[in-house]
């Protein structure tokens, strides 16, 4: 059994009984996905009454893990001064990881990432990169507070490169200043339960 795969109880907890802000397009891909990992067959949106097969999301997007193997351990790049911080896929409350990892970004790596480089001399201000559908709640506001607090001490942008939504969009709102490439999809934010 994989490492992703003995994780997914852990996944689903996070993920069931849990209030998550998520672009629904991508909650619907997410659960599906997640159903069809866990053995679940049929999923019911509370809200339109539809039916979700786990046979309904793409085989591309299906829980594989990174086949890639371990990513390099590196708290952040910096360049030009920046530090840039990856905030990408799904959001959590806690990783094991500082980085991005298996599809998901934890608050607590985004807190501590942000926290080395706001005291690194080297580092003249902070970029987070954002690729992010959102996710939990919890730990967000909490990782927002210290975005407005490391701003004050360097700036700190956030740019929304392909898409920052939903609690994506929380995060940025606290930044310095908010950035979006020309294709980028933003928005979508309010919460699920």
């Amino acid at each position: 059994m994989t490492a992703e795969l003995r994780n997914l109880p852990h996944i689903a907890s996070m993920a069931f009984n849990e209030p998550l802000m998520l672009e629904p397009a991508y909650a619907r891909v997410f659960f599906c996905a997640l159903a069809g990992q866990l053995g679940i067959s049929r999923l019911t949106d509370a809200v339109s009454g539809d039916s979700l097969t786990a046979g309904e999301a793409p085989a591309a997007l299906a829980l594989s893990g990174d086949d890639d193997g371990p990513r390099q351990a590196r708290s952040y790049q910096v360049m030009n001064g920046i530090a840039v911080l990856p905030v990408s896929g799904t959001l959590v409350s806690r990783t094991r990881a500082l980085q991005p990892y298996s599809g998901m970004t934890g608050y607590n790596g985004i807190i501590a990432r942000l926290q080395q480089a706001a005291s690194d001399p080297m580092v003249d201000g902070i970029l987070l990169d954002m690729d992010t559908p959102g996710g939990m709640v919890a730990g967000a506001f909490d990782c927002a507070d210290i975005i407005a607090r490391v701003r004050d001490i360097k700036p700190v942008w956030a740019l929304a490169n392909d898409m920052n939504c939903s609690a994506g969009q929380l995060l940025a709102s606290a930044a310095s200043r908010r950035l979006v490439t020309q294709t980028a999809r933003t928005g979508s934010i309010g919460v699920m339960m």
